[in-house]
C-alpha cells in the first residue's frame, strides 16, 4: 500500500495530529514523568484509535458480516424446514426479537452435536450474547430491521459529529500550547529587548550584534503573539493552561462518547449477523417480503429502510464474489 506522507490536515483525515512534546517534555516522559502535553497526546492517540476501530465496524456494517457456518446434518434440516415456516408464517417477520429467538434455537439445535465443555461453553456465550442484544433492543426500542437501519445512520451521524468537535478541538488546543509556548519566549526575551530599546543610537548596534538572537526571538514571538490573540486579549497565561485544561477535558469526554458508539457498533453487529444468519439458512427472501410488505400497505419509511438494508447485503455479495475472483485469478 502507498504511503500517503501529506498531514492529516491535508488529507482531510479524521485522525488528529499529536503536538510537539519540545526537548523539556520529551526528557521527563523518557524518565516516566508525566507531562501536559504528554498526556494530551495519549488523548489523541487514543482518539485516533477509536476513530480507526469505528471506521472498520462502519465498513464491516456497510457489508453486513455472512459469515456462515457449512450446512448441518439431516436431522438439521428438516429441523430448518420448521422453524422456516414458523418465521414466514409469522406476520411479524421483521421483528428483530423473532430473529434473534430463532437464530438462538437453530444454536441451540448445533449445540446438540457438541459434547462437554464445548458445549456448555458454546451454550453459554450464547446465552450472554442473546441477553446482551435482547438488552440493547430493549433500552433502544428497537424492534425491526428498519429501526435498526435507523439506528446505524444515528451512530454513523453522532460519530462524524464527535470528529469534527475534535477537530476544532485540536485546533484550540494547538493556538493555546502556541500562546504558551511563544509567552514563555517572550518572557525570557523582554528584558533584553526593553534593554535594548533604551540604547542610544551610538551604543545600539554593538549590544544588538551582541545579543541579536534574543532580540530577534523577541521580535518574532511578539508578532506571532499578535496574530493569535483576538482583538481585546491580554496576555493571559493563567487563563491559556486553564483554557487548555479545559480542552483536555473535553477530548477525554469525546473518547469517551466514541468508546460508547464502539460497544453500540459491537452489539449491533451480533444482531445484524443473527438476521443475515436466519435469512440464509431458512431461505427467507428479502425481496419478496418487501413486495407483500408493499402490498399490506406498510408504511414507505419502513419499506425504505429495509430496501436499505437488502442493498446493502446484495453490495456485500457482490464486493465477496470480486474478492474470491481475483484471489483465484492471483493464484493462476
Amino acid at each position: 500500500k502507498r504511503v500517503d506522507h501529506r498531514s492529516f490536515k491535508r488529507q482531510n483525515s479524521d485522525y488528529l495530529p499529536t503536538i510537539h512534546l519540545g526537548s523539556a517534555a520529551s526528557a521527563m516522559e523518557r524518565k516516566g514523568i508525566e507531562t501536559d502535553k504528554g498526556n494530551y497526546n495519549r488523548e489523541i492517540r487514543k482518539y485516533n484509535n477509536l476513530v480507526k476501530t469505528i471506521k472498520e465496524e462502519i465498513k464491516t456494517l456497510k457489508g453486513w458480516i455472512g459469515n456462515l457456518l457449512d450446512n448441518l446434518t439431516t436431522a438439521y434440516e428438516k429441523f430448518k424446514d420448521i422453524e422456516r415456516d414458523k418465521v414466514i408464517d409469522n406476520p411479524k417477520l421483521f421483528n428483530l426479537t423473532n430473529y434473534l429467538l430463532t437464530y438462538s434455537e437453530i444454536q441451540k439445535e448445533k449445540s446438540k452435536y457438541l459434547k462437554g465443555y464445548a458445549k456448555t461453553n458454546k451454550e453459554k456465550y450464547d446465552f450472554k450474547k442473546l441477553t446482551s442484544v435482547y438488552s440493547y433492543l430493549r433500552k433502544n426500542n428497537i424492534e425491526t430491521i428498519g429501526q435498526l437501519q435507523i439506528k446505524i445512520e444515528s451512530l454513523k451521524s453522532n460519530s462524524y459529529k464527535l470528529n469534527k468537535k475534535a477537530k476544532t478541538i485540536h485546533k484550540e488546543m494547538e493556538d493555546v500550547e502556541k500562546k504558551i509556548l511563544y509567552y514563555e519566549i517572550y518572557k525570557a526575551k523582554k528584558e533584553v529587548y526593553e534593554e535594548y530599546q533604551k540604547k542610544y543610537i551610538f551604543t545600539k548596534d554593538a549590544f544588538y550584534n551582541k545579543h541579536k538572537k534574543d532580540i530577534d526571538q523577541y521580535k518574532v514571538v511578539s508578532e506571532k503573539l499578535k496574530k493569535l490573540l483576538s482583538d481585546k486579549e491580554k496576555l493571559s497565561p493563567k487563563k491559556w493552561n486553564e483554557e487548555k485544561n479545559l480542552l483536555m477535558a473535553n477530548l477525554e469526554e469525546i473518547n469517551k462518547e466514541k468508546d460508547k458508539i464502539k460497544d453500540e457498533y459491537q452489539e449491533i453487529n451480533h444482531i445484524k449477523y443473527s438476521v443475515d444468519f436466519v435469512n440464509k439458512e431458512l431461505g427467507i427472501d428479502l425481496s419478496i417480503e418487501i413486495d407483500k410488505l408493499i402490498k399490506q400497505g406498510e408504511k414507505p419509511s419502513v419499506i425504505a429502510q429495509i430496501k436499505k438494508y437488502q442493498e446493502q447485503r446484495e453490495k456485500y455479495e457482490k464486493k465477496k464474489e470480486r474478492t474470491k475472483d481475483s484471489y483465484r485469478n492471483s493464484e493462476r
